[in-house]
């Protein structure tokens, strides 16, 4: 049976752009990303890697060996965070995207950009200095 063409050129009908981030797990500020596009984009991550929140010779016994050592962008999911966090709603570990508020966390996600709009990457943590290690963030841009 014929078939219809309705893109011959075969360009991609929304212009895509993509870039890499690395977020260091002791960057108290974390990783600036902004739009230079002069419109709204909707920004797709994903990441590999983990990093260290807690140390593994910790001993506090209100923390649970699950959150302590190697974690992935997820963070540590059974360890509650707390109040002085960037993002007190996320896994403390967690990467989250802060700028007008937390815009996302975890390993995968999305969210929307205004024109000119900045936000950062970082780990949802109070206590940067014996943190450890870094995520590499993969970002889809589209319109």
């Amino acid at each position: 049976s014929p078939t219809t063409t309705t893109n011959p050129s075969n360009t991609p009908t929304a212009s895509s752009k993509t870039e890499e981030l690395t977020v260091p797990a002791d960057s108290t500020e974390g990783v600036e990303f902004l739009n230079k596009e002069g419109k709204y984009v909707k920004v797709n991550f994903t990441t590999s890697g983990t990093w260290v929140a807690i140390p593994k010779n910790i001993s506090d016994p209100q923390i649970p060996d699950s959150a302590k050592g190697p974690l992935s962008a997820k963070g540590a999911t059974d360890f509650r965070s707390n109040d002085q966090m960037p993002c007190p709603r996320f896994p403390m570990g967690a990467l989250v995207v802060t700028g007008n508020g937390c815009k996302a966390s975890g390993d995968v996600g999305s969210f929307d950009l205004k024109p000119g709009e900045t936000v950062y990457f970082k780990m949802n943590d109070t206590y940067y200095r014996d943190n450890d290690g870094s995520i590499q963030v993969h970002l889809s841009i589209s319109e």
